[in-house]
């Protein structure tokens, strides 16, 4: 019987190519990350020893944990190295690694010091190379990972600013926000149209309808105080033009001082015919100055 020798196929590995597998893979695995990257750039500079090289690179990133092949990425991306083995690195790990490594390798690379990049190409990477199914799951992944807001807290407004207009067909909207007609607080505003309203009903004369046509200084004088105070209360009750709310404090203020003058000359009967006791006209009058005053000063909402 004839004994045909086994012949060796293309695929077949020989002990000596085997050892060398066993040497790079276990030196890969059990040396510091700075020896790692080390030999890698040792086997890459010696000519016929780039496939060892790159089998080294490959069990360090797929098999080591991944603070460790963070920590490798980190090394290789100093000066001494060759800037496309980091990248390698990356890649290498990106699409060779679970599914389920990959977040937290990218999460790993973003936190590195001055390797923030690194983590982009990881994204891409994983978006290329690995099949569609690996990117559906590692899409849910990166979603569930994603932070979200508080039990019980609305999640944060993210909605920017609208930007100032500094064109001349629209005025700039104050830093402050408040309106652009300058419109000041409802209830203050409220509180000085009453108030005004009130000292013009007590500087009405008394029986207005029955007045004789040519009026007395004493009656002509509260009459137009009067008026003037209800058609400044309308103008605050519908709105708070600048204007306005300069004469209602200015015609407050110039009743006020004419009661106090008339107060210092006990005969001056300018303020008599009023509806209300001068004393109350006086009072009322005051009270709407301090009123209109504030409102002129007051800032808007």
């Amino acid at each position: 019987m004839t004994v045909t020798p086994h012949s060796a196929t293309p695929h077949s590995v020989s002990p000596s190519q085997s050892a060398v597998s066993g040497l790079i893979d276990t030196a890969a695995l059990a040396r510091p990350m700075s020896e790692v990257a080390h030999l890698v750039s040792l086997l890459n500079a010696v000519p016929g020893t780039r496939r060892s090289a790159e089998q080294a690179l490959r069990t360090a990133t797929v098999q080591r944990p991944l603070d460790d092949v963070t920590s490798l990425v980190q090394l290789l991306s100093g000066p001494s190295h060759d800037p496309g083995t980091a990248a390698e690195a990356v890649r290498l790990a990106a699409v060779n690694r679970p599914v389920a490594d990959v977040p937290r390798l990218i999460s790993l690379l973003s936190s590195t010091p001055h390797q923030s990049g690194t983590a982009d190409q990881a994204v891409r990477a994983a978006a290329v190379t690995r099949p569609l199914e690996d990117l559906v799951q590692l899409i849910g992944l990166l979603e569930a990972a994603a932070p979200e807001a508080s039990p019980g807290q609305p999640p944060p407004d993210t909605t920017p600013p609208p930007p100032l207009r500094t064109g001349s067909s629209a005025p700039v909207r104050p830093p402050d926000d408040r309106p652009p007609d300058g419109r000041p607080r409802t209830a203050l505003r409220l509180s000085a149209a009453v108030a005004l309203a009130g000292c013009g009903a007590a500087h009405l004369p008394g029986g207005v309808m029955r007045l004789h046509p040519a009026l007395s200084a004493g009656q002509l004088v509260p009459l137009a105080a009067a008026v003037l105070c209800l058609v400044l209360a309308c103008g605050l009750l519908t709105g708070a033009a600048l204007p306005v709310r300069v004469a209602a404090a200015g015609l407050t203020a110039g009743l006020g001082a004419a009661h106090l003058l008339a107060y210092a000359h006990v005969h001056a009967p300018v303020f008599a015919h009023g509806a209300a006791p001068p004393a109350a006209q006086a009072a009322v009058a005051l009270l709407s100055a301090v009123l209109a005053g504030a409102l002129l000063v007051a800032p808007s909402r």
